[in-house]
């Protein structure tokens, strides 16, 4: 991670709160959550947060997925990737189950 380069128009801030819950949950169940890189312009579309959280946690090495996207998208992407999450609602009855099931052996469901 310490060699993909963040995006200089990236407008998300990483609080530490954040970096630190995604470093825990790193530790707790491995990197999975790619970061986007684009090969044309060699920065980060996103992942940022994900790049940041790596390092701290000392992860020498990470899933990237890379692309070739003009400059144009490449500047949609960064602007929609976390503006379209933010758009979920939260199932709170489906998401209660989900912490339940998750706390239960993992190998009961196998």
């Amino acid at each position: 991670p310490k060699t993909l380069d963040d995006h200089p128009d990236n407008w998300n801030i990483h609080p530490d709160r954040q970096i630190g819950a995604l470093s825990a949950s790193m530790e707790a169940n491995t990197f999975h959550d790619p970061i986007c890189y684009n090969l044309e312009t060699g920065k980060i579309l996103s992942g940022h947060g994900r790049k940041k959280a790596a390092i701290k946690s000392n992860i020498e090495s990470v899933p990237v997925v890379v692309g070739r996207w003009t400059k144009e998208q490449e500047l949609r992407i960064l602007r929609d990737s976390n503006i379209l999450a933010q758009l979920a609602k939260t199932d709170s009855e489906a998401l209660n189950l989900l912490n339940e099931r998750s706390k239960e052996d993992p190998g009961r469901h196998r």
